[in-house]
Parts: C-alpha cells; sequence; structure tokens
C-alpha cells in the first residue's frame, strides 16, 4: 500500500473560487489563446460570468448537470467556467458524436440546458429551446461574479465512458476531487514552472485529461486550444508548440509517437518544458526516446472514476515504463484474488483511494456499489475504486501496469467497454448475436472486430459499419465484421475467443475490388495494405472502412513522404476511397529515404519483419540477458590435423556473406520486433588456443567446448556464433557454435560443409565453385506473414488446435513422473504468471505480447539432467529393413515408437508426440541458412487391436498434413486454445540423421547438443550408419535417475526392439521391462555424440 502524503487544506471550496482569485490577482494577464482571439483573465471572467446569469436565470442550480456542445474555441472555454460559475456540473457532448449516442447521453443526465456555439448542439440532435448559444449572451451586462452556495461536495462535471450494457454511463466528480487533482499536479510538476506559462489544451473536453491544461486557469498560466486541424497533424502540431511558445503538452502516448516520428525532440523548442502523457500504456521504445529528451516527461496515470490522475511516473532512463507512485492525498493498493493486499512483485487489482475518488456512477447506484467499495484497509479512510487494471508493485516502491482482467479495452485514448458495442450491433434486425473482440497487431495498433451470428441472410460488412455509424463515435467503430454460425465454446462453458477465426479481406465493409490504376493509385495502396493489414486494396475502397483512422492518416502522409508521394492528410478525411485520395497526391523531385528493400549505396542494413521463429527466440534472449543465463546453441566440432587460423577465418566470411541470418540482429523498433540485415560483418581474427601440454588433452577439449558453449548472446549485437580453434599435440579442432535464432540443426552440417569447402579450395589456391543461396532468410519472414494472414492462416491454426481437441489434454508426465509440481492449465494464466516472474527492464514489453510469442520460456529454467544410451546395430538394421519394407522414412518410425511409449506408460486410448520439426517448405530455402524449426504434433490413436504396422500408418498419414500446415508456430496455436504446454505434459522428440554428414567423415565430425529443454521431458535420437544413440533430458524436480533409465532403455528402447521384429505385434503384447534393455549399451560403452 502507498501511503499518501497529504497536501494542505485550502479554504477555497470549488475551483470557481480558485479562479476568481486568480483573476483578482492578475486580471491583465492573458488567460485564453484560440486562434486569433486573446482573452486576458479579466476578459475571460466577465464572457463567463454572462453565461454564468443566463443559466441561472433558466434555473441552473448546484448539482444541475448542464450540456456543454461546442467546437473547440473560445466560446467552449467561456460556456464550461460560465456552467460551473452557475454551480452547474458541465456535461461534454462531442459535436461529432452520433446523434443515437447524443441522445443517451441528454436521456441519462437531464440537463435542463445545453450550452452551445455556432450550432454545434443542433447539427447533433438537441432541442433548439434547451440551448444557450454563447455568442447570445455577449450583449448581457451583468458581469460580475455570481453569488452561488457551492460547496466541495457540488458536481463539477460528468463525463459519460463506455457502458457494458450498451448505454455510456456518467462519472460523476465533485468539486473537493476537481481541487485535489489541480493540488496534487500543482505540488508534482505545475510549481516548478514560471508564472504565465502557456499550456496547450490538446485533449477534447470529452475526454478527463482535459482538466490537466483546464484546472491551471486557478495557477495564472496561458492557455493555448489547439485547433482540430492541428491535433491530428503531427507536422502542424510541432508548428503550432514553436509558434505558440507551448510550455506544457499533455498527449496520448500514440501522439507522443507520431510527434517524435516527425522530429519532437530534434526541434528546436525552446519553450517546451513538460510533456504529460497518459491515457494508454506508454510503449517501451518511446519511453526510452523520451527519457533521453532535454523536455521533462511524466506518464500520468488515472482511471476517469478517480479524477484524471492518480499516479504519476517521471519518465528517466533508470528505469523501463512504469505507472510511478500515487498522487499526494491518493491510496493505492494492489489486491489479490481473494480481496487481500498482494505481496511487492505479486500481480494484484489496483485499488484506488483518497482525495480523488468520485462520487460515483450518474443514476446507477447498484454498478456505484459494485465498483465503489468501503475502504476495507484502512478506518475511516473513505471509499476505494476497484479499477480493473492488472499492476504489480516493484521493489522500488514504483507501480507497473500489466493489462485488464475484464473486457474494457483503451484505444487511442479512449476507454471501451466491448459490450457497449455488442449491445449496440445486436439492435440490428439481421442480427441474433454479436461478440466484440480487441484485435492487437502491435502496440501501437489495436482494433474491434465483431464476430455476428446472423439472424437469418448475414448483413454485408458495411452495412453493419453503417448501421453503427449512426450509434457510435469514431473510435468504436469495429474494423471487420465476421460472420460465424456459432461461437465456439471452452470446457469451462465460455466462449473460446481464441478458437475465432482471423478477420479476412471480405469481412472488411469494403467495395467490389477494382485493381489500382497508375503509379500512385498502386503505391498508395501498397501503403495502405501495410498500414491497415489487409490483403489488398481496391480503387473504391474506403481509408476509414478499411479500419484506418486519424493516427493512421498521419503515419500514412509521413509514409508518403518517404516514397516520394506529397499529400494534405486533411483531403483524406474528405476524399477517402483510393481513387479519390490518389488523385490529390503527386510525386515530388525525391524520397525522403530509399523504399525498403532498394537501400542507398553503402547502407549498413536493411530493416524488415522478423519470423515467428525469431520472436519466440527473442523473448527468450532478453530472459537470458537479464538473468545470465547461457544462450540455447547449436554445436559442431570437427578435427583436423593442422588449421591455418587465418584461411580459416576468410573461409568462415565468405560463407557468411552467403547466408544473411548469419549477419541478422533483432532490435525493437516502434515497439514492433524487426531484423536488422548487416551488409557485411567480417570476423576477426582467430587465436588459437593451446592445450597441447595438458595432460590428458581430450578431457580439456571437451571441458573448454562446454565452457564455449556456456556463453550468453545478445540479439541486438552481432556476431551471433563463435569460432574457436582448439589445438592439441595429435591435431586441431574447430568448434562452430551458433545461438539458435540464426542456425538450426538440420542445416548446420550443410553450413560447416561450406567452410570447409572454402577453408579447402583457399589453401590449395582455387575458387570453391559454392553458389549463394536461391532465397534469404527475410524472403522467408516475407513468405511466412502472407501464409498465416487470412485464410491460410486460420487453416493452419485450425488443423493443430484440433488435433489438440480431439486427443484432449492428458498431462501425460503426470502418470510417470516421481514428483508433482504447480502447472497451469491456462495458456493466458500461465502467461500472466510467467510475467509476474520477468525481470522489471523487459516486462513492458514482453507482459503485452509474450503470450504470441512463446510457449514455456518464462520462468526459470529447472535443473535438468542426462541420461543416454546406445542402441545396438541389430535393431537399428531391424527397424531400417521395417521402414524399407513399408517406403517410409526411418524417423516416422521412431515418432510412432515414442507415442507407443507413452501409451505404453499412460495406458491411455491415445497419445500426442510433440516432434522437433524444421519449417523450411519442400523445394525451397533449402540452401539458405536460418532458424528454421518448430514443434509439430503428432499423435496416435489405440484400439485393443493397434498393431505396430497400423501407429507407423497413422504417423505416416500425418505427415503430408504436419508438413503442410508446419509453418504455424505451437506457441500461436496454444494461445488460440488456451491450453498451455504443461497441460499437454507430452515430451518433444529430436530426431538427427547425423548418417547425413557423409562429407565430414575426413573430420571426424560429430553434433553437440546446444542444451534445449522447453519441455520437462524430451528425446533426442541420434541416427548413425549402424545405431542410435538416445539422450534423454529431464528435469530433476520431476523424476529420479532410476525412473529415466527404466523408461528409456527399459521403455523406448524396449518398443525400438518391438518395432525391428519383423513381425506385426499389437500394441498390448509389447510389455516395458523394468530393467536395462538387452539392446542397450549404456553412454558409457562409447563416447556420447551429444556431449563435447
Amino acid at each position: 500500500m502507498s501511503q499518501p502524503s497529504f497536501l494542505p487544506s485550502t479554504h477555497k471550496s470549488s475551483f470557481v473560487e480558485i479562479f476568481q482569485t486568480q483573476v483578482s490577482r492578475t486580471p491583465e494577464a492573458i488567460a485564453l489563446r484560440s486562434g486569433e482571439t486573446t482573452l486576458s483573465y479579466a476578459a475571460l471572467n466577465d464572457a463567463a460570468n454572462r453565461v454564468a446569469h443566463a443559466l441561472i436565470e433558466r434555473g441552473v442550480t448546484p448539482d444541475t448537470c448542464v450540456g456543454l456542445c461546442a467546437p473547440r474555441g473560445v466560446e467552449l472555454v467561456i460556456g464550461l467556467l460560465g456552467i460551473l460559475k452557475a454551480g452547474g456540473a458541465y456535461v461534454p457532448l462531442d459535436p461529432s458524436y452520433p446523434r443515437e449516442r447524443v441522445r443517451q447521453m441528454l436521456d441519462d443526465s437531464a440537463p435542463r440546458v445545453v450550452v452551445s456555439a455556432n450550432g454545434a448542439a443542433e447539427q447533433v440532435g438537441v432541442d433548439g429551446a434547451r440551448v444557450l448559444d454563447v455568442a447570445d449572451t455577449y450583449s448581457r451586462t451583468d458581469t460580475h461574479d455570481p453569488v452561488v452556495a457551492l460547496r466541495p461536495e457540488h458536481l463539477a462535471y460528468v463525463i459519460y465512458t463506455s457502458g457494458s450494457t450498451g448505454v455510456p454511463k456518467g462519472v460523476a466528480v465533485e468539486h473537493r476531487q476537481l481541487m485535489h487533482l489541480w493540488h496534487g499536479m500543482d505540488a508534482c510538476v505545475f510549481n516548478t514552472l514560471p508564472m504565465a506559462s502557456r499550456v496547450a489544451l490538446n485533449a477534447s473536453v470529452s475526454f478527463d485529461a482535459s482538466l490537466q491544461a483546464l484546472t491551471q486557469l486557478g495557477s495564472g498560466h496561458t492557455l493555448c486550444v489547439v485547433p482540430a486541424s492541428v491535433r491530428s497533424d503531427a507536422e502542424a502540431m510541432l508548428a503550432f508548440l514553436a509558434t505558440e511558445a507551448v510550455a506544457v503538452l499533455d498527449c496520448t502516448p500514440t501522439q507522443l509517437e507520431l510527434l517524435i516520428q516527425g522530429g519532437l525532440f530534434e526541434r528546436p523548442l525552446p519553450a517546451l518544458r513538460v510533456i504529460l502523457v497518459g491515457g494508454e500504456p506508454f510503449p517501451a521504445h518511446a519511453w526510452k526516446r523520451a527519457a533521453a529528451a532535454p523536455i521533462a516527461c511524466y506518464n500520468a496515470y488515472g482511471p476517469t472514476e478517480c479524477t484524471v490522475n492518480s499516479t504519476l511516473a517521471k519518465v528517466t532512463g533508470e528505469h523501463p515504463p512504469h505507472l510511478g507512485e500515487p498522487l499526494p492525498g491518493v491510496l493505492a493498493y494492489v489486491v489479490d484474488t481473494d480481496g487481500s493486499l498482494a505481496a511487492p512483485g505479486v500481480v494484484g487489482e489496483l485499488w484506488l483511494g483518497g482525495a480523488g475518488v468520485a462520487r460515483g456512477y450518474l443514476h446507477q447506484p447498484e454498478l456505484t456499489a459494485e465498483r465503489f467499495l468501503t475502504n476495507p484497509f484502512a478506518e475511516d479512510a473513505g471509499r476505494v475504486y476497484r479499477t480493473g487494471d492488472l499492476v504489480r508493485r516493484r521493489m522500488d516502491g514504483m507501480l507497473e501496469y500489466l493489462g485488464r482482467n475484464d473486457d474494457q479495452v483503451k484505444i487511442r485514448g479512449h476507454r471501451i467497454e466491448l459490450g457497449e458495442i455488442a449491445a449496440a450491433l445486436d439492435t440490428h434486425p439481421s442480427v441474433r448475436k454479436s461478440l466484440i473482440v480487441a484485435l492487437r497487431f502491435d502496440d501501437a495498433d489495436i482494433r474491434l472486430v465483431a464476430y455476428v451470428i446472423p439472424s437469418d441472410t448475414a448483413p454485408a460488412p458495411g452495412v453493419l459499419r453503417e448501421f453503427l455509424e449512426r450509434r457510435l463515435p469514431e473510435y468504436m467503430l469495429p474494423y471487420a465484421y465476421v460472420t460465424v454460425s456459432t461461437f465456439p465454446m471452452g470446457a469451462a462453458g465460455k466462449v473460446d475467443r481464441g478458437a475465432l477465426p482471423p478477420p479476412t479481406s471480405a469481412d472488411l465493409p469494403g467495395q467490389p475490388f477494382l485493381p489500382p490504376q497508375g503509379d500512385a493509385e498502386t503505391a498508395i495502396a501498397l501503403l495502405w495494405s501495410q498500414l491497415l493489414r489487409v490483403e489488398r486494396v481496391g480503387r473504391d475502397d474506403n481509408f476509414f472502412g478499411l479500419g484506418g483512422h486519424s493516427l493512421h492518416a498521419m503515419q500514412l502522409i509521413e509514409r508518403m513522404r518517404r516514397i516520394g508521394l506529397v499529400a494534405d492528410m486533411h483531403s483524406l478525411f474528405g476524399q477517402a476511397t483510393l481513387s479519390a485520395f490518389a488523385a490529390t497526391a503527386r510525386w515530388s523531385d525525391h524520397a525522403e529515404v530509399a523504399q525498403e528493400d532498394k537501400p542507398a549505396s553503402g547502407a549498413k542494413w536493411i530493416e524488415t519483419i522478423t519470423t515467428q521463429k525469431q520472436r519466440c527466440d527473442w523473448v527468450y534472449n532478453q530472459v537470458t540477458l537479464a538473468q545470465k543465463r547461457p544462450s540455447l546453441c547449436v554445436q559442431q566440432r570437427v578435427d583436423i590435423p593442422k588449421v591455418d587460423p587465418e584461411t580459416l577465418r576468410q573461409a568462415f566470411d565468405a560463407a557468411i556473406a552467403r547466408h544473411e541470418a548469419l549477419r541478422t540482429t533483432i532490435h525493437v523498433i516502434e515497439d514492433s520486433l524487426i531484423q536488422r540485415v548487416h551488409a557485411s560483418y567480417p570476423l576477426a581474427a582467430i587465436t588459437p588456443i593451446d592445450l597441447s601440454t595438458e595432460p590428458d588433452p581430450e578431457a580439456a577439449v571437451s571441458a573448454l567446448i562446454t565452457q564455449i558453449r556456456s556463453q550468453t548472446f545478445d540479439f541486438s549485437k552481432l556476431p551471433l556464433f563463435n569460432v574457436t580453434v582448439i589445438r592439441t599435440a595429435a591435431h586441431d579442432t574447430v568448434v562452430f557454435t551458433f545461438d539458435h535464432v540464426c542456425m538450426d540443426q538440420a542445416f548446420l552440417g550443410r553450413f560447416v560443409e561450406e567452410v570447409v569447402g572454402e577453408y579447402i579450395a583457399k589453401i590449395e589456391g582455387r575458387p570453391s565453385g559454392i553458389a549463394n543461396p536461391t532465397t534469404t532468410y527475410r524472403q522467408y519472414a516475407e513468405w511466412e506473414r502472407t501464409e498465416m494472414a487470412g485464410e491460410s492462416g486460420r487453416r493452419h491454426v485450425a488443423y493443430w488446435a484440433d488435433l489438440i481437441r480431439r486427443i484432449g489434454v492428458n498431462r501425460y508426465t503426470d502418470r510417470f513422473a516421481d514428483y508433482s509440481t504447480p502447472w497451469s492449465a491456462s495458456h493466458r494464466q500461465y502467461i500472466a504468471q510467467g510475467v509476474s516472474h520477468l525481470p522489471p527492464d523487459i516486462t513492458a514489453h514482453l507482459a503485452r505480447h509474450a503470450h504470441e510469442y512463446v510457449g514455456n520460456l518464462f520462468h526459470e529454467r529447472k535443473p535438468m539432467a542426462r541420461f543416454c544410451t546406445y542402441v545396438n546395430s541389430e535393431v537399428f538394421h531391424g527397424l531400417a529393413e521395417r521402414a524399407a519394407r513399408a517406403k517410409v522414412p526411418l524417423s516416422a518410425l521412431a515418432i510412432a515408437a515414442a507415442n507407443v511409449l507413452l501409451q505404453r506408460l499412460t495406458r491411455l486410448n491415445a497419445t500426442l508426440v510433440s516432434v522437433l520439426t524444421e519449417t523450411r517448405p519442400i523445394g525451397a530455402w533449402q540452401d539458405s541458412g536460418g532458424s528454421f524449426v518448430n514443434d509439430a504434433l503428432y499423435a496416435v490413436e489405440y484400439s485393443a487391436e493397434t498393431t505396430v504396422n497400423d501407429t507407423i500408418a497413422q504417423i505416416v498419414e500425418q505427415i503430408p498434413q504436419a508438413n503442410e500446415h508446419k509453418v504455424c508456430l505451437l506457441p500461436a496455436v496454444l494461445s488460440s486454445t488456451d491450453i498451455s504446454l504443461e497441460a499437454l505434459g507430452t515430451f518433444c522428440l529430436n530426431y538427427i540423421s547425423a548418417e547425413s554428414d557423409k562429407h565430414l567423415e575426413p573430420f571426424a565430425s560429430r553434433h553437440l547438443d546446444g542444451g534445449f529443454a522447453s519441455m520437462e521431458f524430451n528425446l533426442t535420437v541420434v541416427q548413425y550408419r549402424d545405431g542410435f544413440y538416445v539422450d534423454c533430458e529431464y528435469r530433476k524436480a520431476r523424476f529420479s535417475p532410476q525412473t529415466i533409465e527404466q523408461v528409456v532403455t527399459g521403455g523406448f528402447v524396449t518398443v525400438l526392439s518391438a518395432f525391428a521384429d519383423p513381425e506385426n505385434p499389437c500394441i498390448a503384447d509389447i510389455l516395458l521391462a523394468h530393467g536395462p534393455s538387452q539392446a542397450v549399451a549404456t553412454a558409457s560403452a562409447s563416447p556420447a555424440p551429444l556431449s563435447a
């Protein structure tokens, strides 16, 4: 709990008194600037008094709701102050809202009067008889301060937020809470500013963040109204800040990012001293930029129910994004699921108490009682508000935001209840039931998707959007409308949102496709497609109908500039179809930067999207770096009589030049993971390590190789590999070590062959003749993205998800493990638990994306042990003969045998085994280095008559389907099904064919284990010319060494022996031995090929 430091109380009872006191102090100081209009404090007070007297004549008294509907400008501020001075509570009615939305707010708040300007209220359907136009008060002469008996507990305003019932709910805030905000922000931020500093009024008055600026009229500062046309244009906003000499700006993180991209911190803005950022989570990359800026930036957090800001964090480079500490007078509690205070570091819901807690929801006593509770943690401490936000308190006392615990989302600073959109959509006559889902493309791009069960004929997406446009504001409109026959249900009887199909281009409210015409349309269509993440864009498609919004529009104009296209952003709002907007664009003389795939001569790198595997590996790398643990590596050792280090370096350089993956780093850019392919990376000189004097050279070499394998690579820095030459009296040993992000086991032998081929060619003074790869890893990333998008991506996920659902979740290892450990059935719950254990400096990014990237990488890796056995040549040749007769690969027999092992251990009717699989598409990327690895699932179903051949046939039948869908990584499936890897409880089989390394025979090559251990039980089977080596890696907290020996030798090898039998035994007749099989020689009998 945070103890509040209460500020001295003031004799002022309301913000009106504070403002009037400031008027008396500095009557001639400038209070308000808007366009060409400037008002002094005295003039602003007089104008507000005229409005106040007019309202009092119409019956406005304390606690009376008064609507406020006016465009941004002087009249808006005058009207707001006039309402307060009359004793009323202002209710903002945004002129851009649909009439239906305004009607709901009017029905609920029942304002006696609506203050307006320029006919704004009438435009949204307000009865003219209720309207008071600010301009109509200018002729009044009663400019004295009205005498109103305002008390601290009287209402100051009612701001409507999204409501889950389908109707917006009004948050009622009193003057005493508004006074608390003014005091707290003055104590923490504004008291450092010179008198009469200029403060930008950027936020809409319908958004409570606007009070940060409005309350500064009580401190003598100048309010500068940001024009509506400037707010959505980064270039215009920066010019406004400079021209108006603004000292304080408030904005959302999304707007801050766009201003940063426009050069906020590079431009000369000497007056700008403070930026207040709030309304949505603060992205890590923007935080870093802000921390390095010469401007004081603050992360301001607080729900509307707690009066704008409850906590404040100074943005510094010392900490990752966080919420900071409570404002003076605020109590902050982190509460666990049973209602107790959570310990530091433990995730819980944030409850806020103290002076900022609002009165409650207008006319909704039941909802108020549900969300506003008597403080259970302190006597006489008033009430607390349950925010629904998940946080944890760090050891330094700072609060860290981790997400929501309900169906509420924030998009572009607006709080949205998904149920309100569904309630509106359900009123359409063709909709029987709807469900709204927030789909995250990246941290700065969250979009709403509507899933609709039609009552009869499915309505077109465009029809549904037009229907909602008349009822909801623009920021609440879904970008896609997906028709489904039913909502998939999970085991708990709730909708399985992860199983809902992703939207395709057919679900967007666009027009019949007509291809773009001309260079401008074609170029802009490509930018729309990339920015809005749609498969294709036609001439008649509407930018906003495809999911675009004002912030996308700003990004579009910037991207157009880069390729040499110039257009006015405001023309996009009036000419929103591709053909119409392209007609307004013109080509400039030059592009600001080169296009992505055509870097300028001499460029150091190319940036492009990452693969699923790179994103998975990056998450693990962040945890590895933070916890100072070894990286996951692949290694290969080559023994050579005598190595020339410089020739070897040149040979390795030549191989690196051919394979981009070895010159690639991974970075967070604009809160997205990108790969940066460097133009070159010359290897440093290789200095041999001399072990020739060691008494036991081979033992010393093995120890050194183990040490090399224990290094930690940083994905943001090259190199991500190591080449070591070890010199002994007998020969030299070259050890190639690669982080698995840039090299997989399947290609390792091929790559080493290239290096050796280059080395021999250089020794012999001839060209190597090795051809460059026909494809690159970044091309694979583009192909993968296309393959995982739309209908094809839906099919890939569905195949694996259906397989898991058909076989069931059986937690196999529980049935033969010695010890039990806690586990989570839910993938999302598992990730939430994992996030709570992450190091603070990487939580901000991972907490939002982890479930999309990883399956089982969060918790600290548990201690593992290994047991190795050698399967003799008799069994090997028996298996090879069965495979030849059946015309199937030997690996299929190993997969079938692994499933049968599980069946004999568990006696279940169906089993599922994860198999480490190469994801290179058949016939493509075969000559390209990189990490092409996934966990493919293979299942076997059994009856009393199932034979060995039956199990093999089942595996063979699945191989084409597994190959077709292997591009979809297992974490994506787990996220879709919300089934954790722990719940699957199976083991991973890694089948390696060392026999294919014939080209390395002269150098006595052998594989070295890289330590992969994401599951608690892993089997690696290495195929040699006349035998198998089986390496079992297991978690010591689950299995005893004796059990593992029985499972491997008396179990797996016994099953392999049954498969080698020329007969066709029934699975039920395979009896597992309780001791070592006769087909087994223990690892001590021959050197382990998977150890150094």
